[in-house]
């Protein structure tokens, strides 16, 4: 089977679905595995601070590449509208390619409309997904403009010419319904999950030290100060607590924890390294004590778990639902008391051995593992191919 992925900003190194979900397809050498991509990076903010370190500049020469038996054409991008851009000749190489099948990664975005318009004139079965979440969906008279002119165009043309409109979470799911206007009957759930090369468990070092640790971007949106007031109230109760923050980010934020650590003569305590790759996350996360993402949702949890590290989270809709499937807990999103009691809840169960019995591992591998969920994708695939045959 021919699988093209279309993807606005593809980071293989970062550890993305976009990347991720390919390169399980391709494991198969029945499946030949390609992405269109621009020739840039994501644009989040304070770039040249975070991602520029581990990434290199956002924008590149256009090039093609295989990694992990994917084949990526980095195309040029024309230009670039409220973080949406336009990749040239994207039908041009679909048509070239002549895929059994499309997947768009994006639902509101140029690649959508041009991937659904090519893939509908060549008779392609083709499937789109989406990401959001309620907390950053705005409603201000921009916003409802925004989701009016989505749902009475772009969305009921997708739904005429499209074969599934898969949601990452519940949530996300019930966001394309509510807020995109896609009927029920066309949503379906495809999760984010884990890289299981990668993330595992493995002999834990034994040491004196307690490691608790944060990941990725160190700005004010991710909230680490949280993280940094909790981790010193569990210092000052008599905890041997050493915090680690891998990332970098906004030089405020960074240095308001620095400073937090100072004033209380304990900047032995607090390490800040650099970004790192997800292929050497597997052994930072296991050489943990408890991973912690005070804001914001984060795939992250996901690999923790599969290393059987406990996670502590804050409490939104995506949270919840890893906690429900046995991943991690929440604590009440910037309660800085409750995140260092959960914080020791933690350190108890891993003590006691009871956060990671090996049937959790494997219902939790059951939905998030990108085995599992890229050969459920095939076989979505294969169905609709046959569908549209007969």
């Amino acid at each position: 089977m021919k699988i093209v992925h279309i993807v606005d900003y593809l980071m293989p190194t970062m550890g993305y679905q976009e990347f991720i979900l390919p390169k399980f397809n391709a494991i198969s050498k029945k499946n030949s595995v390609y992405i269109l991509t621009g020739n840039s990076y994501y644009p989040i903010p304070n770039y040249n601070s975070t991602w520029k370190k581990f990434l290199g500049p956002r924008n590149f020469l256009p090039k093609k590449i295989t990694i992990d038996r994917v084949k990526i054409f980095n195309n040029k991008i024309l230009f670039e509208f409220a973080k949406r851009p336009w990749i040239l000749n994207l039908e041009r190489d679909i048509k070239y390619l002549k895929p059994d099948v499309i997947m768009c990664h994006g639902t509101a975005s140029f690649s959508s409309i041009r991937s659904v318009l090519v893939a509908k004139k060549l008779n392609i079965p083709i499937f789109l997904d989406n990401h959001m979440i309620f907390s950053i969906v705005k409603n201000n008279i921009f916003g409802k403009l925004y989701y009016f002119f989505i749902k009475k165009f772009i969305s009921k043309f997708i739904e005429r010419n499209s074969n599934i409109i898969f949601g990452v979470t519940k949530e996300t799911c019930q966001y394309l319904i509510q807020k995109e206007g896609y009927s029920k009957s066309k949503v379906k759930l495809l999760p984010l999950g884990t890289d299981s090369s990668i993330f595992y468990p493995k002999t834990k070092k034994n040491r004196n030290k307690i490691k608790i640790i944060q990941t990725g971007k160190l700005n004010f949106d991710k909230r680490p100060d949280f993280l940094a007031k909790a981790t010193i109230i569990l210092i000052e109760e008599g905890y041997n607590i050493e915090l680690i923050y891998y990332g970098s980010g906004d030089i405020n934020v960074v240095n308001k924890i620095k400073n937090l650590f100072k004033k209380k003569k304990i900047t032995s305590r607090l390490k800040i390294i650099k970004f790192q790759s997800y292929q050497k996350l597997g052994n930072i996360y296991n050489d943990a004590d408890v991973v912690v993402f005070p804001f914001g949702t984060s795939l992250s949890t996901i690999d923790c778990a599969f290393c059987g590290i406990p996670v502590v989270m804050t409490d939104d809709m995506a949270s919840k639902e890893k906690e429900q499937d046995g991943i991690g807990i929440c604590y009440k999103t910037g309660d800085i008391k409750d995140l260092a009691k959960k914080i020791k809840i933690c350190l108890n169960l891993k003590r006691k051995n009871k956060l990671f019995e090996k049937k959790r591992l494997n219902r939790i591998k059951l939905k998030y593992d990108y085995k599992v969920i890229s050969d459920n994708f095939l076989s979505i695939c294969k169905n609709e191919i046959n569908k549209d045959l007969r």
